[in-house]
């Protein structure tokens, strides 16, 4: 077993370094998640009487807004353009591809949070998204160095 060790060793594997890959891998497919759903999702809601997803126009009425055109651009813009923008500081492999990731998840978990108080309602696939911004949060900190894991 220590022959084995050290065999790996000697080839430069390491294991943190093949955490990190594989948690970098991870928060890769979440941005890529986020940026496509959200994008095609806000690009849909512009239709602005919700029929695509189903989703009555009534639903707003505790909003400021009169249909889903304007919320359908911002979602698309802040959420899925910080996210693509993220993405490709990924494929690029900048240095600053986890600030983006972690402005991305910021911007996700507000825009929910904002969601749920305008809308004064919760479903299932809110706590997914949400749940998925505190990932990709956590995630950028601990591939930034800045976790305790």
């Amino acid at each position: 077993m220590v022959r084995a060790a050290s065999s790996v060793k000697q080839k430069g594997y390491n294991r943190k370094a093949i955490q990190n890959q594989i948690l970098h891998n991870i928060l890769f497919a979440f941005i890529e998640f986020i940026a496509i759903s959200a994008s095609i999702s806000g690009t849909l809601m512009t239709n602005s009487d919700g029929s695509v997803f189903k989703i009555p126009v009534s639903i707003l009425k505790t909003t400021q807004f009169e249909d889903f055109f304007i919320p359908g651009i911002l979602l698309t813009i802040f959420v899925g353009g910080s996210n693509i923008i993220a993405a490709a500081y990924f494929l690029a492999k900048h240095k600053n591809k986890y600030n983006w990731s972690l402005t991305g998840g910021f911007i996700l978990i507000n825009w929910i949070i904002l969601q749920m108080i305008f809308i004064q309602s919760l479903s299932w696939l809110q706590m997914v998204y949400l749940c998925t911004g505190l990932f990709i949060i956590l995630l950028s900190l601990q591939l930034k160095g800045k976790w305790l894991l």
